[in-house]
């Protein structure tokens, strides 16, 4: 029996050797595993900061198009403004131009005027300088 019981223990130590050696072997499958995940781990990390990073410039382009747009804004503001009063000006120069052809109107009918009547006391003069020469003339004879 004694025997009987070495056998058996003997089996059993055996088998729990055999036990024990898997069980080393899923220790070390696991030990794999856990570097594997442990490398994963890291990539995420490095995929996160690289994302933190990308989310960063996303912002940053962000602002810089909202600075953009407005500064977009106000230039369209001022050339509004300038448009305005460009046409305020056009308007003024306009008037004061019309009102100058009416005045270079008036001052031409006046200049014709004044040849019309140069002309004629031109006329005048010549006949009566004639006339006094005539007259000179038969008075030296």
């Amino acid at each position: 029996m004694e025997e009987l019981l070495k056998a058996f223990m003997k089996s059993i130590d055996s088998k729990f050797t055999v036990i024990e050696e898997k069980f080393e072997s899923i220790d070390k499958r696991f030990e794999s595993i856990d570097r594997k995940f442990e490398s994963i781990d890291k990539r995420f990390e490095s995929i996160d900061r690289k994302f933190e990073s990308i989310d960063k410039r996303f912002v940053s382009i962000d602002t810089r198009l909202t600075n953009l747009e407005k500064s977009q804004q106000q230039l369209i503001t001022t050339i509004e403004n300038l448009s305005s009063e460009f046409r305020s000006h056009f308007v003024k120069i306009e008037t004061e131009l019309e009102q100058h052809r009416d005045a270079f109107s008036i001052y031409a009918a006046d200049v014709h005027k004044l040849r019309t009547d140069v002309d004629y006391l031109s006329s005048k003069t010549g006949i009566h300088d004639t006339k006094l020469n005539n007259i000179e003339k038969r008075l030296e004879v």
